[in-house]
């Protein structure tokens, strides 16, 4: 119960005691409706730019997380997003940080039944792409954390495709190099491995997370 009132008060806190204040002025203005009528358009405004920047700040700590892999970060933000949204695109980005997050804690089973619950074909397009590309890669890490490497190889095929002639550097392939490189070491393709994992430590645009997964490969 507490967590929800303080949820409630980050959310509605600033939007609410505003309200208050724009309340107290058009009552107390000197002014004609007319004037009074642009306060409220003002206050508008004010909710707009409160909404756009909660939201912002929710996709960076998102992001954020991701980025260096921590693992309590996304479980939070996920689950508190989660039980505040409805829809499958609304909830589709969130559930595969859930999975993100029990992956990196070797929850390899819950991380794929979070990916499973996730709809990003109900993402628009210009979204759904990168979730796409997280998600893939959190399954074969699943599936291989899992002892199901056939899967595994499978998804690197048919979802990350690591012989495409991805863009240099960029997210698709870094992590179907990082993804190619858990595969081929659980294969038994340790030098095939070990190239793949380098080149991921070694790229100056790759994630902490994603060189953290690519050393923790090469030293098991």
């Amino acid at each position: 119960m507490k967590d929800v009132l303080w949820r409630a008060l980050q959310v509605w806190g600033v939007p609410v005691g505003m309200g208050i204040a724009y309340a107290m002025l058009i009552w107390s203005a000197e002014t004609d409706t007319t004037g009074k009528a642009w306060m409220t358009i003002g206050y508008a405004f004010v909710l707009v730019i409160w909404f756009v920047l909660h939201y912002l700040m929710t996709t960076a700590a998102l992001a954020r997380a991701i980025d260096v892999g921590d693992a309590a970060k996304l479980m939070e933000v996920s689950d508190r997003n989660l039980r505040a949204r409805r829809g499958d695109a609304a909830r589709a980005p969130y559930l595969v940080a859930r999975g993100i997050a029990h992956e990196l804690t070797g929850a390899h089973a819950e991380a794929l039944a979070a990916l499973d619950e996730a709809k990003l074909s109900a993402l628009p397009a210009g979204a759904r792409a990168a979730w796409q590309l997280r998600a893939a890669s959190t399954r074969v890490a699943a599936l291989v954390g899992l002892g199901k490497t056939a899967d595994a190889r499978t998804v690197l095929d048919a979802e990350l495709r690591p012989d495409a002639p991805h863009p240099a550097h960029s997210d698709a392939a870094l992590l179907a190099a990082l993804s190619a490189g858990r595969v081929l070491a659980a294969e038994g393709k340790r030098d095939a491995a070990t190239a793949k994992l380098a080149a991921v430590i070694d790229d100056v645009r790759a994630t902490g997370a994603m060189r953290s997964a690519a050393k923790a490969v090469l030293q098991k």
